[in-house]
């Protein structure tokens, strides 16, 4: 369900936005002139290995993770819906801020991070069985959304893991194209 880039037929724009390994949260606040929100949605442990941890890296650690899901927002419109998942030995090492960021940007404290490492993002094209395209569309409150494009991410900071991933809803590429 994961694969590279390469794996898929994608346009420029879809490309562009996937395939970057630049701050998400600093993209998104350009492309909406500042007009750019973070909207947390839920947070909560969980030692269940799910769809989005299965078949990376974090799916060989023991443990809770911690689950973060918010909204990204542009001009006030849902553009992304953000699912994080932090082992709890990420967390217990120096990083327990990432537990406590309530509407502040995951992406702007990873990318201020000296140490900060990431991985090449993995794509997927969700259909409503998978996991994230279910959260996106009840967190948005939509349930007839098309396919949804999204990507995921294991970052690394002082060689802690942790799983973002990012799902690209109908208004953010409304914007964007």
């Amino acid at each position: 369900m994961w694969y590279t880039a390469e794996h898929f037929t994608l346009s420029l724009m879809q490309k562009k936005w996937l395939t970057s390994q630049a701050s998400l949260t600093k993209l998104l606040t350009e492309v909406a002139d500042g007009d750019f929100a973070i909207d947390l949605q839920y947070e909560f442990f969980s030692s269940a290995i799910d769809e989005l941890i299965n078949g990376s890296v974090l799916a060989t650690l023991n443990g809770s993770f911690f689950i973060r899901e918010t909204i990204l927002t542009g001009h006030k419109n849902p553009w992304v819906y953000a699912r994080t998942a932090i082992p709890k030995k990420t967390l217990a090492a120096q990083y327990a801020a990432l537990s406590q960021l309530g509407n502040s940007s995951l992406g702007n404290y990873l990318f201020s991070q000296t140490s900060l490492h990431r991985m090449t993002p993995e794509i997927a094209y969700l259909d409503k069985n998978n996991l994230l395209y279910r959260r996106a569309s009840e967190a948005i409150q939509q349930s007839n959304l098309p396919n949804l494009w999204a990507r995921r991410s294991i970052f690394t900071v002082d060689e802690m893991p942790l799983l973002v991933s990012e799902t690209f809803l109908p208004g953010f590429w409304k914007e964007v194209e």
